[in-house]
């Protein structure tokens, strides 16, 4: 029987929080899905409507990607997050990122060109946190190019590179950095750069124990304009 004189063992603040940012998610995600519904029933007799709902629905799910990697980092810091490692058919990764967000794109009239060296090549990855990685960075690129994003997958050097490129303004230069060491605490803490944490925590869970290398992210701006983010995979 408890001692009613004796304090309650104190909380695990940690874990509060993760467990209320899973519980947000999950009803941001439930309101993200009410507001796609409207917005189909008025993509055609309401287009002004519409698009400003899909720019509701798009700040909605930047949100719950920021939630979603809050909870990520915190279970990678903590040895949570363990990937499964199966052969997958890379293309299948690409139009699994591309089709959700067939809506916004073509509301926002931006073209998504996805561009795979071999349709049937295939790598062993988690598909899953790829997919998380992905959609993250779409969700950016779909907010800040100007009219076209690249979805591309090919083999170098025996590793599987997953890119996105947008026409947009390109990577503000702190970000570019957000992974070294001296980066500033706001830039590694706002909403994009946990997402690039995230993104790099995700790569490096990818891991060959062949040849010792693990998965790596890199952030370019590219010399015509716009940004390119590369998910690396060993």
């Amino acid at each position: 029987m408890a001692d009613p004189q004796k304090p309650a063992d104190p909380l695990d603040m940690t874990a509060v929080l993760a467990s209320t940012v899973h519980d947000v998610k999950n009803s941001l995600g439930l309101i993200s899905a009410q507001i796609e519904e409207v917005t189909a029933t008025l993509r055609d007799t309401d287009p002004g409507s519409a698009d400003k709902l899909n720019r509701i629905l798009l700040e909605s799910n930047r949100i719950n990607s920021g939630l979603s990697h809050m909870l990520g980092v915190y279970r990678i810091d903590n040895q949570l997050l363990h990937p499964s490692l199966e052969e997958t058919l890379v293309m299948d990764v690409l139009e699994e990122a591309a089709t959700r967000y067939a809506g916004n794109l073509e509301q926002q009239k931006i073209t998504l060109d996805i561009d795979c060296e071999d349709e049937e090549l295939t790598w062993v990855m988690d598909a899953s946190l790829a997919d998380h990685v992905l959609t993250n960075i779409l969700t950016n690129a779909i907010r800040y190019t100007k009219d076209w994003i690249g979805l591309s997958a090919r083999v170098e050097n025996d590793q599987l590179c997953i890119a996105i490129d947008d026409n947009g303004s390109g990577y503000p230069d702190a970000l570019l950095n957000c992974l070294e060491p001296d980066a500033s605490l706001r830039v590694r803490t706002s909403s994009t750069g946990l997402g690039i944490y995230f993104a790099d925590g995700i790569a490096r869970l990818h891991h060959n124990s062949d040849t010792g290398e693990t998965g790596r992210i890199e952030l370019v701006n590219k010399e015509g304009g716009g940004a390119r983010f590369a998910l690396w995979l060993p």
